[in-house]
């Protein structure tokens, strides 16, 4: 049985052969924020989250981590002021998204659930993530990769960046080979 309830603008991603870009996915979450209630409401905060996270090289936070806040602001006391915050992400969180990524059909949306599961696991559950999940990230950017659903290059550039810095942090050697021959063939 599922415990999670369907979310409506998850149908419209469901085809695992369309070009989606995860900023799509965010302004759908978004929409639907307004609107849901209850269970629906909390796994769309989840969702927010998610999406909300910028996962991009160069960027730089305070929390350790490959994502970052969208955006940082200082409040009225001089503190720093996140969006989304770290703090927002717990067990409860890790858990959903692990659901999410075993889940999901569409390997862009795939992916972005499993890189944030092995990039806060342990921030937010004091375990690590499984090894298997830097397999299946891999997978995803390959598969992204052979079947044209890069909306943009810089989209694939970063992907595949994010797959072979995770190869080299994880001693995945073979996968960083099968990286490293889809990008010669991109």
């Amino acid at each position: 049985m599922n415990q999670y309830p369907e979310l409506s603008f998850i149908s419209q991603f469901s085809d695992p052969s369309t070009i989606i870009t995860e900023s799509e996915v965010h302004q759908e979450i978004c929409k639907s924020l307004k609107s849901e209630e209850g269970d629906k409401h909390k796994c769309l905060l989840k969702e927010e989250i998610a999406f909300g996270l910028k996962g991009e090289f160069g960027l730089s936070n305070n929390w350790g981590t490959f994502f970052s806040p969208a955006h940082s602001t200082q409040d009225e006391s001089g503190s720093i002021v996140d969006y989304p915050s770290i703090e927002g992400i717990d067990a409860e969180v890790i858990e959903y998204w692990t659901h999410r990524a075993l889940n999901e059909c569409h390997p862009l949306l795939k992916a972005r659930y499993i890189d944030l599961v092995i990039d806060f696991k342990w921030k937010a559950t004091q375990t690590k993530p499984a090894p298997s999940l830097i397999d299946d990230f891999i997978d995803c950017v390959i598969t992204l990769s052979k079947n044209n659903l890069f909306a943009h290059l810089h989209y694939a550039r970063d992907k595949f960046k994010r797959g072979l810095t995770l190869a080299l942090q994880y001693n995945k050697t073979e996968k960083f080979a099968v990286l490293i021959s889809a990008i010669d063939i991109y």
